[in-house]
């Protein structure tokens, strides 16, 4: 019975997350609808380091728990030079599903982990938007200076937060808790990852510029 109401209350996070991703992506669509198109190499640059940032998995273990990170940032970061913003939440998102399916994941990980990822760029672009990094000519240095620059690191590092609090809802739901004990831990991890991967990301765009 506690195994049967376990598996209900993990499947009402995901379905809550996937409510959110969607109303995520259609905002993005509503969005994209009224900027202006980028040129198609970007949006292939952008899907294609986005998958491959996706792709490799680095296990930390915290606890009972074992939680992945990937190089999600580094290409958040390349993609806000490169794309606008409801452009930019659309290509991420169809990336981080791709790179699920490739990993041959259950299609309820597939999901969730999507959706969690269109989550998380939605809140990026909306806290980068002032910085304007897109231009229809790439402006690599734009980047550099003070305020951008705070911005997109803030932007980035929503992107560790926000994902590892709904990953332990799913936790603390499976193990039928209020909250995991590894919760300090997990969070400091995924700073940790997160700012190397924003560090990546800096280097990256400056290389480019």
């Amino acid at each position: 019975m506690a195994s049967a109401s376990n598996a209900h209350s993990v499947t009402r996070v995901v379905r809550i997350a996937s409510a959110v991703g969607a109303l995520c992506v259609a905002i993005a669509a509503f969005a994209a609808g009224t900027e202006p198109t980028a040129q198609w190499w970007r949006w292939l640059a952008v899907l294609v380091v986005s998958i491959a940032a996706g792709l490799p998995r680095i296990y930390v273990r915290r606890g009972g728990s074992r939680r992945m990170h990937t190089w999600g940032e580094t290409a958040f970061i390349l993609g806000l030079v490169l794309l606008p913003a409801g452009q930019l939440v659309l290509t991420t998102t169809a990336a981080a599903g791709a790179a699920a399916a490739l990993r041959r994941q259950p299609m309820r990980k597939v999901i969730f982990n999507t959706s969690v990822v269109a989550i998380v760029s939605t809140v990026g672009v909306a806290i980068a938007l002032p910085a304007r990094l897109y231009a229809s000519s790439p402006a690599w240095d734009r980047l550099f200076s003070p305020a951008p620059f705070g911005l997109v690191v803030a932007a980035a590092l929503m992107s560790p937060l926000i994902s590892t609090a709904l990953t332990a809802r799913v936790v603390a739901a499976e193990r039928a808790v209020r909250k995991t004990s590894d919760g300090n831990e997990a969070y400091r991890a995924a700073v940790s990852m997160s700012l190397r991967n924003v560090i990546a990301g800096i280097l990256l765009v400056a290389a480019l510029g």
